[in-house]
């Protein structure tokens, strides 16, 4: 985009009203201390028009009727005029902008050689984008940093010669351009997931299902199944987390992030008391389905079933679980502790009920097979 030439550039203030053919060139008879308005001293069209008569016009029509913000910097890198689009930009106060070095307004670790990129424009002006290829910023009133893209063109005056810049923020831009570049990563990183990652797993998988049918070692053979069973589950995992990276909504990227962490938080911060740190696992698409009220109750359940573990279980291990199956949310924690032993009346518990049911939902505490205690609360995800 540049200034000039402008395409039948209409500027209406107080009736006034002024034509530039496309090819027009304009003469200014005075642009900058003219008191807000300006004499063209003289409009040249095309080949073969006549040319129009000098005509009063207020400057601030002009800047003010353009899109982007504009500024009228002379060679001292004063800015001498400005529309109010310039003014909003940078967040200067009305009135305020105009007199202010043009390198108030980037960055101050740009402002050296920016002095220098000027005076050697100056040398030559011609009408042309700032900065080709380079990322170029500004800098508003209150100090924010933000990306701009910059258009030159030099406009001749009796009192000299001063450059038109308009400025446009690209901060939308920038942050679209960041966001498919995040998307097509994740994608990238979805197949590969699925291609290589889950295909090599499985196929170690297969090899130590081998490996356990021709070992007559029991011990060995339960190490062996064991590990089998591992890899079983991070498949699923891998299998829930390619699922979110591919469908996640795009509108609200880091939602699914924010909630595991939230919970992954609750469970870390239980390690101190446990003395040991909890396994957690999730299961389907966590992201499509978790709003903010139930993840505030999932994060409950969470804290209060490994506070009992830590208070009661003399565990050496523990686990939480949070599954999602597009119908209903169910949370599980176990440990291999003593056991639940004689009921007892537990107001985190009761709370926890309380939540479910509020929900439609239940909570069941019982013994585990094999040793400890299995806590599960459960809810519909409808109406979150």
């Amino acid at each position: 985009m540049t200034l000039v030439p402008l395409f039948l550039l209409r500027a209406r203030r107080e009736g006034v009203c002024v034509h530039i053919p496309s090819n027009g060139t304009i003469t200014f008879g005075m642009f900058a201390g003219c008191g807000g308005s300006a004499t063209f001293g003289r409009i040249e069209g095309m080949p073969g028009q006549r040319s129009q008569t000098t005509t009063q016009v207020s400057v601030e029509a002009i800047l003010d009727f353009l899109p982007d913000a504009a500024l009228v910097v002379g060679k001292d890198g004063v800015v001498s005029q400005c529309n109010r689009n310039a003014e909003e930009t940078f967040g200067f106060p009305p009135g305020t902008l105009a007199g202010r070095r043009v390198e108030d307004l980037i960055p101050p670790r740009f402002r050296s050689g920016h002095e220098k990129v000027r005076s050697g424009y100056e040398d030559g002006p011609v009408a042309r984008p700032m900065g080709a290829g380079l990322d170029l910023w500004g800098m508003r009133f209150d100090g924010t940093e933000f990306p701009v893209d910059i258009s030159l063109a030099p406009v001749e005056t009796p009192a000299g010669c001063f450059t038109v810049a308009l400025v446009r923020d690209i901060s939308e831009r920038i942050d679209d351009r960041e966001r498919i570049t995040l998307l097509s990563e994740r994608d990238r990183i979805a197949r590969d997931l699925h291609d290589r990652v889950i295909q090599r797993i499985f196929a170690t998988g297969l090899g130590l299902q081998a490996a356990a049918a021709r070992t007559g070692d029991q011990q060995a053979l339960q190490r062996i199944n064991h590990a089998i069973d591992e890899l079983d589950a991070t498949i699923r995992e891998l299998r829930t987390s390619i699922f979110e990276l591919e469908s996640r909504p795009s509108s609200s990227p880091t939602r699914s992030s924010e909630v595991r962490e939230r919970l992954l938080e609750v469970a870390a911060r239980a390690a101190e008391g446990l003395g040991f740190h909890p396994a957690v696992r999730f299961s389907g698409a966590i992201d499509l389905h978790i709003g903010e009220s139930l993840a505030a109750d999932l994060m409950a359940v969470i804290r209060e079933g490994l506070s009992n573990i830590a208070k009661y279980a003399k565990a050496r291990t523990a686990e939480v679980s949070i599954a999602v199956d597009g119908r209903e949310v169910v949370v599980t924690v176990v440990d291999d502790g003593r056991g639940i032993g004689t009921p007892r009346r537990s107001s985190g518990l009761d709370n926890l009920r309380s939540r479910a049911e509020a929900r439609g939902g239940s909570l069941s505490v019982g013994n585990r097979d094999g040793g400890g205690t299995r806590l599960e609360w459960r809810a519909p995800l409808d109406g979150d």
